[in-house]
């Protein structure tokens, strides 16, 4: 019997490119999927505020989150999942970035 070696997939990327924020609001202007293969893809965009996840954003091509506290910390957390078909099936991924709103 023949066996045929096959070329891996490339784990997909992704990193915030551009985030606004003013007083009560941050808005995710931008952020970069590098995923050649087409294996992955992003499910949430969320804000956390003092550890505990206070809003998911329904658009996650643009997500906007308002009605913040002004000079506050806000982690924002992109979640994406991806299937590199090695047999270990979907593994999830999440970047996260510090904003502080204006003071």
């Amino acid at each position: 019997s023949k066996t045929m070696k096959t070329e891996s997939y490339i784990e997909p990327q992704v990193t915030f490119d551009f985030i606004d924020f003013d007083y009560h609001n941050i808005y995710v202007k931008k952020y970069i999927e590098t995923d050649p293969d087409n294996v992955g893809s992003v499910k949430s965009v969320e804000l956390w505020h003092n550890g505990a996840r206070v809003s998911s954003a329904s658009d996650i091509q643009t997500p906007t989150f308002a009605g913040l506290y002004a000079d506050n910390v806000y982690p924002v957390k992109l979640n994406y999942e991806y299937d590199m078909r090695d047999g270990k099936g979907v593994q999830n991924k999440q970047i996260a970035q510090e904003v502080q709103t204006a003071a």
